[in-house]
């Protein structure tokens, strides 16, 4: 909700906003819905369900900020001061560091239920 009411405001494209790609996306979920969004950016390597995790997991890190500015706990200055550190460290990862390949534990395999082979080997 929160991208949908700052983005694409009355379904109105401006083409030289800096806000553009938003407000499409916005627009194109707000009329066409989710197969409209995944049709439209179908070559994007991340679902349209883990974009909206993405988005709402900055929203909840914006709602801690905020309650934290509130609560004095914070000021503008250390919140100036998180964001240089992350600038700073997204600088000086090189790119071997980006493209690096990294390898998880596979999750434990079930093949004889995807083969319909019980343990002892007969067909389930």
């Amino acid at each position: 909700r929160i991208i949908a009411n700052a983005f694409g405001k009355d379904n109105e494209i401006d083409i030289g906003a800096e806000t553009l790609e938003f407000d499409l996306a916005v627009v194109l979920g707000k009329e066409g819905g989710m197969k409209r969004c995944e049709l439209s950016y179908r070559r994007c390597e991340t679902t349209v369900v883990d974009m909206m995790t993405m988005i709402n997991m900055e929203v909840e890190e914006l709602d801690i900020i905020n309650k934290e500015l509130e609560q004095g706990a914070v000021n503008i200055d250390d919140i100036d001061n998180r964001l240089e550190e992350e600038y700073e460290e997204m600088n000086n990862i090189s790119l071997e560091e980006l493209t690096k390949v990294t390898t998880t534990a596979k999750p434990k395999s079930y093949w004889w239920i995807e083969n319909g082979i019980s343990l002892t080997g007969s067909k389930l």
